[in-house]
């Protein structure tokens, strides 16, 4: 009975569970478009949580100075080989577009964006997963 009694509880906890991400670090890249690589980037100190809904429709990036939605137009596990890497395409609450990267073996989560022209990466350097 205690046993039945306890998955009745956990089950639906599990099942509307959404992913959360504590991240202290993130780093900020200038695209070089002669070299065609990711250059000066500068590293910083900067303690972010990002959560992902359960139904992978959306999610939000809480740091210090601000908190903003992203909303998930479509997705792919990377090359479909299990590796672990997830690549979003969201939409801002602004209606800016931009490519997420989910990199859990690498422990990172990269945006691509575009910004008057000129490309950046922004990566996020995760701490906790939860």
């Amino acid at each position: 009975m205690k046993k039945l009694l306890f998955l009745l509880i956990t089950i639906p906890s599990i099942s509307f569970a959404q992913f959360s991400y504590t991240c202290d670090y993130t780093e900020v890249c200038l695209f070089n478009q002669y070299t065609s690589k990711f250059e000066n980037c500068k590293k910083s100190k900067n303690k972010t949580l990002i959560v992902m809904n359960a139904d992978v429709t959306m999610f939000t990036i809480t740091d210090e100075r601000e908190k903003g939605a992203w909303y998930i137009k479509e997705y792919e596990q990377g090359n479909g080989d299990g590796s672990g890497v997830f690549v979003y395409k969201a939409r801002s609450e602004s209606g800016g577009e931009v490519s997420w990267m989910f990199a859990y073996p690498q422990k990172q989560i990269v945006a691509i964006l575009k910004d008057k022209g000129q490309k950046y990466r922004i990566t996020y350097f995760i701490k906790n997963m939860f």
